[in-house]
């Protein structure tokens, strides 16, 4: 018991450390409050997919949709949706498909954040999740053929979602939300700023 409660009390002054460290980094300001965001057209984007690839004799195939809701104020004005589907050869592993499939899906919902800014005359988009988080494991597929929706190798859709996300990010009207605790969220801001994960709380 004493040697657990070493460890635990070891781990607790690690933790109070990094707390200082970070406490120092973050500063907060009261946000006024305003009706203004009544008069405000915001548009919200999502999108879904298969959670199993479903093996059929001699193909792989998956199902996505993504859509978006407009909002002026808290009074619902319209919505749109696109769905789809995918199937590729029972060669290689599934993995490959669920990939490619998350892939086709955040592109149309790419698409529709963009025509929400654009000719919806959104005033904000909010999309789901970050703006580029889809490159996690990217580098490793881009000249994998595809031949999906116009796309001849991963390479090249990968490359229109990053044209299209930074389409996004520079409008400076859409904002990604990331739906993870906030002591994640603060540990990216610290990584960034540091370079370092040394003052990350990690949990």
């Amino acid at each position: 018991a004493k040697l657990e409660a070493d460890r635990v009390k070891e781990k607790l002054e690690r933790d109070r450390r990094k707390l200082e460290t970070i406490r120092r980094m973050l500063t907060f300001r009261k946000v006024p409050e305003s009706d203004e965001w009544r008069r405000w057209k915001i548009a919200c984007v999502d999108g879904s997919d298969s959670p199993a690839i479903s093996e059929r004799l001699g193909a792989r195939v998956g199902v996505f949709t993504a859509g978006y809701m407009i909002f002026k104020g808290d009074e619902f004005v319209k919505d749109e949706y696109v769905a789809g589907s995918i199937s590729w050869g029972q060669r290689g592993s599934p993995e490959l498909v669920k990939k490619a499939l998350g892939l086709i899906r955040l592109m149309h919902e790419r698409e529709l954040a963009i025509r929400c800014l654009e000719e919806e005359g959104a005033d904000w988009v909010l999309i789901d999740g970050s703006f580029f988080g889809f490159r996690t494991k990217c580098e490793k597929l881009r000249r994998i053929s595809l031949n999906i929706e116009g796309f001849d190798s991963f390479g090249e859709l990968i490359d229109s979602l990053r044209d299209s996300s930074l389409k996004l990010l520079e409008s400076r009207r859409a904002v990604g939300i990331v739906k993870r605790v906030r002591t994640c969220a603060i540990d990216g801001y610290v990584a960034f700023s540091t370079l370092s994960s040394e003052p990350c709380l990690d949990r």
